[in-house]
């Protein structure tokens, strides 16, 4: 990853891109085209740390859900020959809320891009923002002389007497060469590695070409020339086409770093602030999507049976992300932020589904919501009586039902049991509006299973029509019995 700046060459400007050009990156007056091929993996990950696709192939992705979750896909071919997008996965099926177009003239637009509609929507800001810059990292070299700024992605020579000189040398001996560098541009050349690229005696340009590998060059002590040596088998006729980096005399301090980028906000988790690393650490970084601030919350004693009382206790949790929090509501109510967790207290519509919505934001305009429910669900209950529940009346049924042992929230009637019954009948007992059940017993059909309705009074003193339902004698033994 510690070359690709000396990789790229300048393309003329007006001139049309080959068919594989990602994008152009603008350093001190020269264009460098950067071709999908130069993208590198990211080491130790076990595979690419992105993926060229077109928009068809994704959507085919999507319904097969074989995205790779923290993936970076580029995805080319939309409609209409829009420019491309590149965009993370964060699972199978699903990428990220952010999205970075790479723009024809070489500068990446963030903002928020659907797959389905291929409609991107600029002005996101945040993570498209590191996705950008990660794959601009991804792909130059960026030394004591450059600087890409997290927010806009924008890639620019930096501090005292930094940038890049380009030159070209014609060979007219064959061996070692000595190659002198422009007088007058830097007094801290921090370069120590170097790739040039030839023309042959033919006229064709061979691109990309490190062909002088590192042991076959150097810079002198007072960094005034490159000193290349025979054995790099330049021949008379031969171009060295040069391209070094100078950085205020702070030097790479080796192969890929460390060097410091300066981030106006909070990215993966780092501070904002600068930041020193090797290249692979700021990609890394880099490829950290933004950190979303949080937001929890639930309700007690939800579901709850009708009658119950209407005032509901929420209990909320906010937590911030890459970025400070600047707002915490709970059912349209300004929480304080010196209290990121706490209660509030709200209704319901009287025995009535009611929903309740929390919202939390950050300096980055960042949010996160989240719902709860508070439901009123009646309960069923089934139970083994030596009472025959269809002699009493509906208070003493009642009565028999609520000191039931087993019970759950359900408006059905659909249930499998097991029972241990010792001169017993089995019972059960549910909402009218679930209907009259059909039975099996220890895996036969049932048909004496005898029923009648009543009006239950729940625990909380709330009348509803209910369903008992008993076997058409008692019994003794362990069954298993459905009800359909």
């Amino acid at each position: 990853m510690s070359r690709f700046l000396d990789q790229l060459d300048p393309w003329p400007l007006n001139t049309p891109l080959p068919a594989q050009t990602l994008y152009m990156v603008s350093v001190d007056g020269a264009d460098y085209r950067i071709v999908q091929g130069q993208l590198p993996g990211l080491n130790g990950s076990g595979g690419a740390a992105y993926a060229n696709a077109t928009r068809a192939q994704m959507l085919t992705f999507r319904l097969e859900e074989t995205f790779v979750p923290g993936r970076l896909y580029v995805i080319y071919g939309r409609m209409g020959g829009k420019p491309q997008i590149a965009m993370h996965a964060v699972s199978g099926n699903q990428l990220s809320g952010y999205a970075s177009q790479l723009e024809p003239d070489g500068t990446v637009t963030a903002g928020s891009y659907n797959l389905v509609t291929d409609v991107f929507t600029p002005g996101v800001a945040g993570g498209s923002n590191t996705i950008a810059t990660a794959t601009k990292l991804g792909v130059v070299r960026v030394g004591a002389g450059l600087e890409i700024d997290p927010v806009t992605g924008v890639l620019s020579a930096k501090g005292s007497g930094a940038a890049i000189t380009r030159f070209s040398f014609p060979v007219t001996t064959p061996g070692a060469q000595s190659i002198p560098i422009p007088a007058g541009s830097y007094d801290s050349l921090a370069l120590h590695k170097v790739s040039a690229s030839f023309t042959g005696p033919d006229g064709e340009l061979s691109e990309y070409v490190d062909f002088i590998s590192d042991q076959h060059h150097s810079l002198n002590a007072d960094k005034t020339r490159l000193l290349i040596t025979a054995d790099a088998g330049l021949v008379a006729g031969d171009t060295v086409r040069v391209r070094l980096v100078a950085g205020g005399g702070t030097g790479l301090g080796g192969d890929g770093g460390p060097f410091t980028i300066n981030s106006s906000i909070n990215l993966g988790g780092y501070p904002a602030g600068p930041f020193t690393s090797t290249s692979e650490g700021h990609l890394k970084r880099l490829l950290e999507v933004y950190r979303e601030p949080g937001a929890s919350l639930t309700a007690r004693n939800t579901p709850r049976q009708p009658g119950s009382p209407t005032q509901v206790d929420l209990l909320y949790t906010a937590s911030a992300g890459d970025s400070p929090l600047t707002s915490i509501t709970v059912n349209g109510q300004a929480q304080p932020l010196t209290s990121p967790s706490g209660a509030v207290t709200a209704a319901t519509a009287a025995n009535t589904d009611t929903t309740f919505t929390m919202v939390v934001r950050d300096t980055q305009n960042h949010q996160a919501s989240t719902s709860t429910t508070v439901q009123y669900r009646p309960l069923r209950f089934w139970f083994v009586s030596a009472t025959d529940p269809l002699s009493l009346s509906d208070a003493g049924i009642s009565a028999l039902v609520r000191a039931a042992a087993g019970f759950e929230f359900s408006s059905s009637r659909e249930q499998t049991r097991t029972f241990q019954a010792s001169g017993q009948y089995l019972c059960w007992a549910w909402i009218g509006t679930a209907g009259n059940g059909s039975f099996k017993v220890n895996g036969l059909i049932n048909n004496a299973v005898q029923s009648r309705s009543f009006q239950f009074l729940n625990s909380v003193g709330f009348t509803q029509q209910f369903i008992i339902n008993r076997t058409a004698q008692q019994l003794t033994g362990t069954f298993t019995t459905e009800v359909f």
